[in-house]
């Protein structure tokens, strides 16, 4: 025999190239090489039993689906499982029904040790339901082990729940007090995808005092209309609490909840924070969630005014709203907590609503509310607020009382139809330190019938920072506003002494409103700069014998027209508006070719004084017959001339008598 080995098992090789090889000695050969073979097999064996232990079936335990209870059968595998360090447990296609009358916990049906996955047939196949007797008594369906006697993040963890529906059963007009579908407490690492869940009288899934959760690719469907059944809460291990939680107060972080779609008549779908929670981490991305409840408000994203939040991604979210008392994101607490770091990015938010975007304090302390690093920006929302005559504090986008805060690039439609919007502010800033308000669109439709004088596109108000003494800085840039009859397109409005608290730019703006009930603008402070509303005036449109924008123009003669753009503050000294000429003095069509510099002189030829130019002056007439601001504007004309131009080959003056004159404004 030759000494060359098989490169696996290491068995001796009989070398047939050799002269000595004459023949093949089978019993010598397996002499040599059983040993080998045989610790092959037994190490193999192993690793199939290892394999065998590790993974098991719900009918190897007797819960077969059949409809009947199989607390017990699934409890007994779950038990196996943790004996063996854990494992995976496939559920069949079936109903299982739990209860707590054959569960060994007195408060949960199910409990699931550390290292175990839950694995079902597939969503609506593998259905997991709460025994109809039990329909109404406290109870958990699914929880994690320890969650009752272990603190901090050490109860049973690195656990997966996947394909199969959960459910209490049908809606019930006595919903029990306590008990989740899925309560996961004090854990860390948890994993729950592709799961169905229908109705539930608490939460779908409840997550407290733990980390590292990851809700995702998950179909909810909640038609049980009571209050307290956010599908989604996030809790910390405080009073309210999972039922029979340990109390230490340990709060939730890195939380995850992506590509869900949500159904759901609660009163708030997802709720970010309960019971004086800190949350940290946590990621809101990519869910699609319908609130169905046409006969209250609901609240799509939001958390108690008790909670802190300390930096959350709620991005690229779908969110359908259909009661005018309804908000999409709603982030509000009260002055004593913090949210910092929170970016509210990529939404698409429609339907009737009162707030798609609400971020801040809904009370002005007597210093900033420790709300900072707040964005909202690139967020689509159409909004239908047709039904509100009645309903008062609108806003699409709305910051309140905070540090600093940017509301960039969001777009924002709206139906808006009959009157009494009392504090209807589409895009609105409350007494922050800091605040941007930048290169949004706030468009307006089917205003049909308005009657109301309080819609307003952009408005920042710092009435209670000033109050309190705080100064506030503010930038409204680069905005559009567009349709027919705000009370103001775009607003900055402050107390008594604003100018001593309130430092704003409003600079670049757009505001298209052919009848504004007030004015296109409102300043307390001289804040825009000129930049706002840039345009040419259409003279012909004003009743002058123009040709469009083109207005001819004679020597010593006035013309005095009513602005386009209508202004407001607290004093006329507020009224800024800013006008640039361009003349020729050959003919309307030959603006291109034709123009010169609008120069004045004035000179004495004996006791005559000679007057050469075009001057521009503003004054404020107060209200018109319909009660908008009134801003007059006046141009007139040298009584020797209109303009002077420089002849370029003896650089002598040359006398323009007339000419035609196009004049850009802003404000």
């Amino acid at each position: 025999m030759a000494s060359e080995k098989t490169p696996n098992l290491g068995l001796n090789q009989i070398d047939r190239t050799s002269p000595t090889t004459t023949y093949f000695d089978l019993e010598k050969y397996l002499d040599e090489n059983w040993r080998a073979v045989d610790a092959f097999a037994g190490t193999t064996q192993g690793k199939l039993d290892k394999v065998t232990r590790f993974v098991v079936t719900s009918d190897m335990y007797g819960a077969n689906g059949d409809g009947t209870d199989q607390t017990q059968a699934i409890q007994n595998a779950l038990n196996y499982l943790e004996s063996v360090g854990g494992g995976k447990l496939i559920l069949g296609a079936g109903t299982f029904l739990l209860s707590l009358a054959k569960s060994t916990h007195s408060k949960a049906c199910i409990v699931i040790p550390a290292g175990v996955t839950i694995e079902g047939s597939g969503m609506g196949v593998t259905i997991l339901k709460r025994l109809e007797s039990e329909r109404t008594q406290d109870g958990i369906l699914l929880v994690n082990k320890n969650y009752d006697t272990k603190g901090g993040y050490t109860a049973a963890g690195n656990i997966t729940l996947r394909n199969f529906t959960i459910t209490d059963g049908v809606v019930t007009a006595t919903p029990r007090t306590y008990g989740d579908l899925i309560a996961l407490g004090h854990t860390d690492n948890v994993l729950i995808e592709r799961v169905e869940s229908l109705n539930h009288d608490q939460h779908f899934v409840d997550i407290c005092g733990s980390r590292n959760v990851t809700i995702r690719d998950c179909v909810c469907n909640n038609q049980q209309d009571t209050y307290g059944t956010a599908t989604i809460q996030v809790d910390r291990a405080k009073n309210l609490g999972i039922w029979g939680l340990l109390l230490d107060d340990t709060n939730p972080e890195e939380i995850a909840i992506s590509d869900n779609k949500i159904t759901s008549l609660s009163d708030m779908v997802l709720q970010l924070g309960h019971d004086a929670s800190t949350v940290k981490d946590i990621s809101v991305v990519g869910n699609i969630i319908v609130c169905a409840n046409t006969n209250k408000g609901q609240i799509a994203i939001g958390n108690d005014d008790d909670t802190s939040i300390s930096t959350a991604d709620v991005e690229d979210n779908q969110i359908e709203l259909n009661n005018i008392n309804s908000a999409g994101v709603y982030l509000v607490g009260d002055p004593t907590n913090k949210f910092e770091n929170i970016s509210i990015a990529s939404n698409i938010i429609t339907g009737k609503m009162r707030s798609a975007v609400f971020v801040g304090s809904s009370t002005m302390p007597s210093s900033f509310a420790n709300f900072r690093n707040v964005l909202i920006t690139n967020n689509t929302v159409d909004m239908d607020i047709r039904d509100s005559v009645n309903t008062h504090y609108i806003s699409a986008i709305r910051v309140s009382n905070g540090v600093s805060a940017s509301i960039v690039n969001n777009t924002v439609r709206f139906a808006c139809q009959g009157g009494n919007y009392a504090e209807a502010k589409i895009i609105r800033a409350d007494s922050f330190k800091d605040i941007l308000i930048s290169t949004n669109q706030v468009i307006m439709s089917d205003s049909n019938s308005r009657q109301d004088a309080q819609l307003y596109g952009i408005q920042i108000e710092m009435d209670s920072a000033i109050a309190n003494s705080l100064y506030c800085k503010a930038k409204v840039i680069g905005n559009m506003v567009l349709g027919t009859g705000y009370r103001w397109g775009i607003s900055e409005r402050g107390g008594v002494n604003v100018s001593n608290f309130l430092q704003a730019t409003v600079s670049g703006n757009n505001v298209y409103d052919d009848s504004p009930t007030q004015g296109h603008y409102h300043e307390s402070t001289p804040s825009l700069d000129g930049t706002n509303n840039v345009q040419y005036v259409n003279f012909e449109s004003l009743g002058f014998s123009a040709t469009g924008h083109v207005l001819a123009v004679q020597a010593g003669k006035t013309y005095t027209f009513v602005s386009p753009i209508r202004k407001s503050g607290i004093t006329q000294t507020a009224y800024i508006q800013k006008g640039d000429f361009i003349f020729n003095p050959v003919s309307p069509t030959s603006f291109n070719t034709d123009t010169e510099e609008v120069r004045g002189a004035y000179w004495v030829e004996g006791s005559t004084t000679k007057t050469v130019g075009i001057s521009l002056s503003k004054t404020v007439l107060g209200n018109d017959a319909n009660g908008r601001v009134a801003n007059t504007i006046t141009i007139n004309t040298g009584a020797d001339g209109c303009n002077i131009a420089i002849d370029p080959t003896n650089h002598t003056g040359v006398i323009r008598s007339n000419g035609y004159l196009m004049l850009r404004i802003g404000v």
